[in-house]
């Protein structure tokens, strides 16, 4: 492992690629949680520089852990960014947003300047340091390069008649929203008093982007092939802002999968890739539990997998049993098992239409019986007939009305249907055997 201390732009100038993971959350900074504090925190360097003292001490923005990939882009190397991708990505959205503003100003040198942090400059043409996820790579390298008129133009529906961005329309878009506020805030830091200066708008936005190229600083730590970045991974998302468990699976499985070599790597990242849809952002209850539906999918899944009543306070540790019990050949085995009933649970949880999944989502919501769900993985998809799977359906919906009506404790019914799920998986799927 190496570390060491770097400014923003002794970080980002080198020809490289910092690759955002498939396991790694799409950028989810707004501003009142983050960006506020951020951009104050700009604002007051810029100041410092301005006033010309002696000393502007340095801002840590703490550790940004990179492991170096086998799966190289031509000759460019890559790093995947294990920690710090969206503290990396609000500085990216931050300096193009200054970059836009001096090109507007006619400032050529402080786009330069700004241009080789964001960008690498190759004999095939320009390419983005930062390769963001899926989800979020075709709205940055608009934000990157399309400039104002052309983000108005393409996105004209998130603003107002009068303008302004309405972070209603844009708030499912977490990268325009960053950028756009930035972009805002500058103009006005740099015009402020100061609109027919020329002098003085080019020493404030100098400012700004100096205070965040040359006075912010990570730690930078490269890890080696000894290391475990798994277990780092781990430990320093520890506190602070949790992850879901699922991220936690999905970069344990990237992990292996990036050993396997270049050509499984993408095909785990495809596989895993649906999770990336804000479906499973949404916040579903149960019971007494609010957790986000991609950790209550994980616990479905493994309950339907083992047949054992799976907890979401240790959901993590639990799916690491599964693993090794299970013995998985290859991790793209392991994500194909993965992503296996995600189909169903989306049809239970939106419970739309007249389909059998649609009712018995809508059954399971009114009466709060989430835990009825892995019988309805094992179930669906198995290779049995739609008429056997009805009528066990039926016998389910019916089961569980019959219990309400009168009035029976639902203590220890999760542990009933963990159990029937596991012998469903066991004894094969049937009406008959269901109804024993």
């Amino acid at each position: 492992m190496k570390a060491q201390e770097s400014t923003i732009e002794r970080t980002l100038q080198p020809t490289q690629i910092l690759k955002v993971p498939i396991y790694q959350r799409t950028y989810t900074w707004t501003k009142e949680k983050q960006l506020n504090k951020f951009w104050s925190q700009i604002k007051e360097k810029a100041d410092a520089i301005r006033s010309a003292d002696d000393q502007v001490l340095s801002h840590y923005f703490r550790a940004l852990l990179l492991v170096p990939s086998k799966a190289v882009h031509g000759e460019v190397q890559t790093y995947n960014i294990v920690d710090g991708q969206q503290r990396l990505t609000t500085i990216m959205l931050c300096l193009g947003a200054l970059k836009q503003l001096a090109g507007d100003n006619g400032f050529d040198r402080v786009v330069s300047e700004i241009d080789r942090c964001l960008m690498n400059d190759l004999q095939g043409g320009s390419q983005f340091k930062l390769d963001t996820n899926a989800k979020d790579k075709e709205v940055f390298s608009d934000l990157m390069r399309l400039g104002r008129q052309g983000l108005r133009e393409k996105y004209h529906r998130l603003f107002q008649k009068n303008g302004s961005l309405s972070e209603i329309k844009a708030k499912g878009i977490k990268p325009f929203v960053a950028y756009w506020y930035f972009l805002e805030d500058a103009e006005r830091y740099i015009l402020d008093a100061s609109m027919d200066d020329e002098w003085l708008i080019k020493e404030k936005l100098r400012a700004l982007a100096d205070a965040l190229r040359l006075h912010f600083k990570f730690i930078v730590i490269t890890l080696e092939d000894t290391d475990d970045a798994q277990v780092i991974f781990e430990t320093l998302n520890t506190g602070g802002d949790p992850l879901a468990a699922m991220d936690l699976v999905r970069n344990n499985i990237f992990q292996r999968a990036t050993k396997e070599g270049p050509e499984v790597a993408r095909e785990v990242e495809k596989c895993l890739n649906q999770f990336h849809d804000k479906f499973w952002d949404r916040d579903i209850k149960q019971g007494r539990l609010k957790r986000r539906a991609v950790d209550h999918y994980l616990t479905h899944a493994l309950t339907a997998e083992t047949g054992r009543d799976i907890s979401l306070s240790e959901l993590y540790a639990d799916y690491k049993r599964y693993q090794r019990y299970q013995e998985f050949e290859s991790a793209r085995q392991e994500a194909e098992t993965l992503v296996r009933y995600t189909g169903v649970y989306r049809q239970l949880v939106e419970a739309s239409g007249d389909g059998e999944l649609g009712q018995l989502g809508r059954l399971f919501d009114d009466f709060d019986v989430g835990t009825a769900v892995p019988i309805v993985f094992v179930v669906a998809t198995a290779g049995v007939d739609d008429q056997e799977k009805k009528a066990i359906y039926d016998r389910l919906k019916s089961f569980i009305v019959r219990r309400a009506i009168c009035e029976l404790t639902t203590e220890g019914r999760n542990l009933l249907f963990a159990e029937l799920a596991r012998n469903l998986r066991k004894n094969g799927v049937s009406l008959a055997y269901f109804c024993e």
